[in-house]
């Protein structure tokens, strides 16, 4: 199991604004990204609870 569907597994979605599919896709490919050691920056536009930019924040600590 990649680390992104043990955070989701783990940890639940606090909004109704984005649901268990739509999160994974987006963890999933960045979770690739960060394995192929790929350098930059992330910017997430928006911000209603704060559950996806919780979840990237838990990805990235997890490849720190």
């Amino acid at each position: 199991m990649n680390i992104a569907d043990q955070l989701l597994t783990k940890y639940p979605i606090i909004s109704d604004q984005v649901d268990i599919k739509e999160l994974g896709a987006l963890l999933r490919e960045l979770e690739k990204t960060l394995r192929r050691g790929a350098t930059g920056n992330i910017v997430e536009f928006g911000c209603y609870v704060g559950t996806t930019s919780l979840f990237i924040r838990r990805l990235l600590d997890a490849y720190d």
